[in-house]
């Protein structure tokens, strides 16, 4: 699967706007399949951006999926830079 940023960018807002400490199920975007967002979710939890509740892999396949629960420091760093780069 090919890494889309804008994606990631999206999820980073999700969870500034929305997660509170709970498991927040993966958001769902018009844009994007649902594999394509828990997959992203988990790139961004490798990259130390969110804390996420990691689910047992569902049936038949080797994916497991995410519940986001909020942005770390770096997450919030990583999403001000973005915003800083748009005013630019």
């Amino acid at each position: 699967m090919r890494l889309k940023k804008k994606l990631l960018h999206k999820l980073l807002r999700h969870a500034e706007e929305n997660a509170n400490g709970q498991r927040l199920p993966a958001p769902e975007f018009e844009e994007y399949e649902e594999m394509e967002v828990n997959y992203h979710i988990g790139l961004c939890y490798e990259a130390g951006f969110l804390h996420v509740h990691i689910g047992e892999p569902m049936p038949g396949a080797d994916i497991r999926m995410y519940q986001i629960r909020n942005l770390t420091w770096k997450g919030h760093l990583e999403l001000e830079e973005k915003k800083f780069a748009c005013r630019a």
